[in-house]
């Protein structure tokens, strides 16, 4: 089976992304005008994402799932929001990670005397290994297995 050029996974992931926030709408009866007012965008701006013909920015797409209060993931089509989920061994290290601290808090190789590692001095990467293991806890990074097409 050939592969989609970029053009055509973009013309799907438009139409997939419309097609949500068009459904996410209606079940909040909220009228397409309405909800291009709130996002501070034009309705045929609105109407444009909502039948796929354009892709919204980031940062519309953030303030549309503000508006419609769900998730930015509930937007997306299933397959994105796999492809956005850590790979299992990284949330198997993460959770591994998380176990240290309390090890740390129980002092080094058991001498009573605390870690040469002070909590205080916490790394940028240490910081956001954590944000991202409480988002898989909290659920909202799905942990899944890649595909074998390595998407």
């Amino acid at each position: 089976m050939p592969s989609r050029t970029w053009s055509e996974e973009r013309a799907e992931l438009a139409a997939a992304i419309g097609a949500n926030i068009r459904t996410v709408r209606e079940e909040r009866g909220l009228s397409l005008r309405y909800l291009a007012l709130v996002v501070d965008i034009g309705s045929n701006a609105i109407w444009n994402i909502e039948t796929g013909r354009s892709l919204p920015d980031t940062e519309t797409l953030m303030r549309v799932a503000a508006v419609l209060d769900c998730k930015v993931e509930q937007l997306l089509p299933t397959d994105y929001r796999e492809r956005l989920a850590p790979p299992p061994a990284v949330v198997d290290f993460l959770r591994r990670r998380a176990e240290l601290p309390a090890a740390a808090a129980e002092g080094s190789r058991g001498t009573g005397q605390p870690s040469r590692r002070s909590s205080s001095r916490t790394t940028a990467a240490d910081k956001a290994a954590d944000r991202l293991l409480a988002q898989v806890e909290s659920g909202k990074r799905k942990s899944s297995k890649r595909t074998s097409s390595g998407r």
